[in-house]
């Protein structure tokens, strides 16, 4: 097949990790984790090797002759509006992570095991053609693939997902503008699905592909597509079928027995959905998980004081595509001035507060792209906590204590500003008192402000504050940072903070239409030096994904687009053995 590009939209959340998955042979980046010393071994005599205390899967996990059978239990982080995300609402991860390449189908599917790159596999085109223009895609379907429900899937399912999504009268703005390119699409006959652009896109491919779910026409076009039984009740082509829902319990897939492709082994995967951290941490010391996800980081290092966690489960510990960042709106007098921006990440003891708020398990970053990707470079790295240096900055762009208050003042006007943040983000409460205090050693006085998650997104969208914070994440190695940096997208867009840089608007555009990989980072590296020095954000942290799965669990293979539970298996023996 021939490999190419595509976008995938940027999810951003209160706290949640945008990403899962590791590849398990891997050490993870050499932020050191703080070790607490093991107790005693656990009833089987178990004690924590370095796989466990990294977080590394070990090679026991996937070894063994798998079995068909068995139920795995997933901890579901919330209760999701509905499974068509890619259609309603885009920016629901774990909804996604439910219905794509597991209800829904793509034409293709990333390999999770090819990291770093995550290269184009067949699914249900079996090839696609690439015109030398860049302009058209044709995509060859497998025959003899159905639905759930029995009807045969065709091209023109395709055609009527893609023109549900890009009716303006439906709800589907954000899905949308992914595709606001397309020229045109039809189906050339029953197998043979076909898009035409208006102009080449270097990541089309790769959106078109792995984001576009099939979803049966003779269903989409029933009734009132608002209200359609769909969204609540998936019906797609994939290998997991959809069983039930009960709201704010549990979502049930089970295996599709009539899949085109290799089979999954499990008949089902329960998502019990337990959106309290506290109370999922309860039932997971209680065993009641196969898979904990978003473990917080104390609890994450707490495992190794409980001999029956050491022995029954493996930590997992993967950093996938995602930064922790703070912006500095530029339309603010304090922060039109770069020197002033590169202060405020100077004045920040980075290393201080990742060891003793996030038990150095975050990886500290200064770039926007893939950290383990070809686009970010690697020469950029986080600027160090300097004091001096800061307050040099600050001298020199007209901030000092001219009436000698203890505060920081330039033409009459003190360096007061409000820090906006969600209410509930564990996370940015504790980086916000950690700020708070460094800025006022330095004479800046930063106030902090708490709002709801419905009127803390209106006002970022509105340019409505001062300063605040958010995490960037995707699940793709590939992406175009237009939507965050160009200055086109300082309305409507996500450039919050309002960056504009010519040279950078320059090296996006270009990006955009240059297909050769190896050019293509090489902008994006100048990029990345450009908002190194222009200091938009106060990038923080890479955070990773903090799991545990029970060692029963086989073949479990974390990656950027989450795990694949198609090639897990259960052990029971195991379990069985483990039992006192």
């Amino acid at each position: 097949m021939k490999a190419s590009r595509r976008t995938l939209r940027l999810a951003w959340s209160l706290g949640l990790v945008a990403g899962a998955g590791c590849i398990c042979a891997d050490r993870p980046p050499p932020s050191p984790v703080v070790v607490i010393q093991p107790q005693p071994p656990g009833p089987s005599g178990s004690m924590p090797d370095d796989f466990w205390l990294d977080g590394r899967l070990p090679p026991a996990a996937s070894e063994g002759e798998p079995v068909v059978g068995g139920t795995l239990v997933v901890r579901g982080v919330n209760d999701p509006p509905n499974l068509s995300p890619h259609v309603i609402d885009p920016l629901d991860l774990f909804a996604t992570r439910i219905a794509m390449r597991r209800i829904y189908e793509t034409l293709l599917r990333i390999d999770s095991r090819d990291r770093p790159r995550y290269q184009l596999l067949p699914a249900a085109a079996e090839t696609y053609e690439e015109s030398p223009d860049h302009l058209s895609y044709t995509f060859k379907l497998r025959k003899g693939m159905r639905f759930h429900d029995g009807k045969p899937v065709t091209a023109h399912d395709l055609v009527a997902t893609l023109r549900k999504i890009l009716d303006p009268n439906e709800p589907t703005t954000s899905a949308r503008s992914y595709y606001t390119d397309v020229k045109e699409y039809k189906a050339l006959d029953d197998h043979t699905f076909q898009v035409t652009l208006k102009k080449p896109y270097f990541l089309f491919l790769r959106q078109v592909a792995t984001t576009l779910p099939i979803m049966p026409k003779h269903l989409l076009e029933k009734g009132e597509f608002r209200r359609n039984p769909i969204h609540r009740a998936p019906v797609g082509s994939g290998p997991w079928r959809f069983k039930s829902w009960t709201a704010m319990q549990e979502i049930v897939v089970e295996r599709n027995d009539d899949y085109w492709g290799k089979k999954p082994y499990l008949d089902r995967v329960v998502f019990r959905i337990v959106p309290d951290h506290t109370v999922a941490t309860q039932l997971f010391e209680r065993g009641e998980f196969d898979l904990m996800q978003q473990l917080q980081h104390t609890s994450w290092i707490d495992m190794v004081r409980n001999p029956r966690l050491v022995d029954d489960y493996h930590r997992i510990r993967f950093f996938g595509k995602n930064y922790e960042w703070v912006g500095w709106n530029e339309d603010r007098p304090f922060f039109a001035d770069k020197r002033v921006r590169k202060a405020m990440a100077l004045l920040f003891d980075r290393d201080h507060f990742n060891r003793t708020q996030l038990n150095n398990l975050e990886r500290p970053t200064a770039c926007h792209f893939y950290q383990d990707g070809e686009d970010c470079d690697p020469s950029l790295v986080p600027l160090p906590h300097d004091e001096e240096k800061a307050k040099q900055l600050l001298k020199e762009a007209g901030w000092e204590d001219h009436d000698h208050d203890g505060w920081l003042d330039r033409d009459g006007v003190k360096f007061r500003f409000t820090f906006l943040m969600p209410a509930n983000s564990v996370f940015l409460s504790k980086l916000t008192v950690v700020l708070k205090d460094a800025y006022r050693r330095a004479g800046i006085d930063m106030d902090i402000s708490k709002a709801e998650w419905p009127v803390f997104s209106k006002r970022t969208h509105d340019r409505d504050f001062d300063a605040c914070s958010m995490l960037w994440g995707d699940t793709d190695a590939q992406s175009d940072p237009y939507q965050i940096w160009h200055s086109s997208q300082a309305k409507g867009g996500s450039n919050f903070v309002g960056f504009k840089n010519a040279r950078a608007d320059e090296i996006i555009e270009q990006a955009r239409v240059e297909f050769d990989p190896v050019r293509r980072s090489g902008l994006y590296r100048e990029l990345g030096r450009i908002l190194y020095e222009e200091q938009p954000y106060l990038w923080i942290n890479i955070r990773p994904d903090l799991d545990a799965v029970k060692k029963k669990v086989k073949g479990l293979r974390p990656s950027l687009n989450w795990y694949n539970f198609d090639e897990v298996w259960l052990d029971e023996r195991m379990e069985a053995a483990q039992r006192p």
